[in-house]
């Protein structure tokens, strides 16, 4: 009996110095936990807050240059044209005759492209004058061969 009850001690020793040895090399350890904990930081930062941050900055700077007379998209989908615009207030005209107060930050997008639709007719203009003057210069040179 003392020899059965010698090895069961003996085998629950060897169970215990092996697992306490197994878990001190199987474990990442408290570094390694704090590098996973900074990592998972880092992608929550560049996957969610950050492009967050940016759109709210783009949308201040939408709304901040918002002019009368601009066709805008608010949040609710309602497409209009601005009639009157205050420090945090803007009236949309609906349709003719319908207009719709409305707080500034309500506005989702502005349609209207202000610089870059200036720029195009600008070229589209030069763009027309020189083939006019190509086309004048064709029909000169075909009356002086005649």
């Amino acid at each position: 009996m003392e020899y059965v009850l010698g090895l069961l001690v003996t085998h629950q020793m060897l169970l215990q110095n092996g697992t306490e040895e197994a878990a001190k090399t199987s474990g990442v350890g408290a570094w390694g936990m704090y590098a996973l904990i900074a990592i998972m930081v880092a992608v929550f930062y560049f996957l969610l807050i950050r492009p967050q941050r940016k759109r709210a900055k783009d949308h201040e700077s939408m709304v901040s240059e918002l002019r009368k007379g601009d066709e805008v998209v608010t949040i609710g989908g309602i497409h209009g044209i601005l009639k009157r615009i205050s420090d945090d207030i803007v009236v949309v005209e609906v349709d003719k005759g319908v207009r719709m107060t409305l707080s500034r930050s309500a506005i989702s997008k502005s349609i209207t492209e202000h610089e870059e639709e200036e720029l195009e007719e600008e070229e589209y203009e030069e763009e027309e004058y020189e083939e006019e003057e190509e086309e004048y210069e064709e029909e000169a040179d075909d009356e002086s061969e005649e």
